[in-house]
């Protein structure tokens, strides 16, 4: 095949994409502002008190530190025990066909702060005997605050135990109530110690610089926590023993 009869095939160059853009919207008026890429390292959100108490007790402990937020500690963990006892209560009595739920859920409320308030001198008596007294002040925030957390695993599972009692009130409600105060009473013992354990490490920090608590500091930490959860579980249990008082 000579050159001059040859066919040279040559492709046509490929044409570039054109670059995607985002279509703007006819109703709202848009600006080269808008449409920049959003910054990488966003501020975080504030998060609300509530929500400290609930899932960050390292959190809790330095709000505890400040003393200009510990009165809201206090508040907001006292709403939350008095909000989570009253709906468990209320979806209780309804469940159980109770003529008057309302005065269950605010006999229950206040029974919880009862049960509280009258756990504080044991504990604060044996803190004082062990020689890891205390502060009152700090002592009734961090009861509160594990309170809270088991006041709104009760209301969370209300729904649960209504329709277990809906379904059969002799077996599934019963061991339902059982289960959902034994579930709500591991995770106050968890987080009453937690607390005071995070407490005192803050404490021993400020005072003396420490890395950690020395392992009879810890010994006795967690005595004190475990006497608290057996005091406030024993009056616990009498202030819901009036529940058949209650639905009556």
């Amino acid at each position: 095949m000579s050159a001059s009869t040859a066919v040279l095939e040559v492709e046509p160059p490929i044409a570039a994409a054109p670059p995607r853009v985002e279509r703007l919207s006819p109703f709202v008026s848009w600006s080269e502002e808008d449409r920049r890429p959003l910054a990488e390292n966003l501020p975080a959100a504030p998060r609300s008190l509530a929500a400290v108490l609930l899932r960050d007790p390292i959190g809790t402990v330095e709000r505890l530190a400040d003393p200009a937020q510990h009165l809201g500690v206090l508040l907001v963990a006292l709403g939350l025990v008095t909000s989570g006892a009253s709906a468990f209560a209320g979806a209780t009595a309804v469940s159980m066909q109770s003529a008057q739920p309302l005065r269950m859920a605010a006999l229950a409320s206040v029974n919880a702060l009862l049960a509280l308030a009258a756990a504080l001198g044991p504990i604060y008596a044996t803190g004082i005997l062990l020689s890891t007294r205390v502060p009152l002040a700090r002592l009734v925030a961090i009861l509160l605050s594990a309170a809270a957390a088991g006041a709104m695993l009760l209301g969370g599972v209300a729904p649960v135990l209504h329709v277990l009692w809906k379904l059969d009130g002799e077996w599934l409600g019963p061991l339902g109530l059982m289960t959902s105060f034994t579930l709500s009473a591991v995770l106050v013992g968890a987080r009453v110690r937690r607390l005071m354990l995070l407490s005192a490490l803050a404490a021993s920090r400020v005072s003396d610089s420490k890395a950690e608590l020395s392992p009879e500091d810890a010994a006795r930490v967690a005595t004190l926590a475990r006497v608290a959860l057996i005091a406030t579980g024993f009056t616990s249990a009498l202030s819901l023993w009036a529940f058949d008082v209650f639905l009556r």
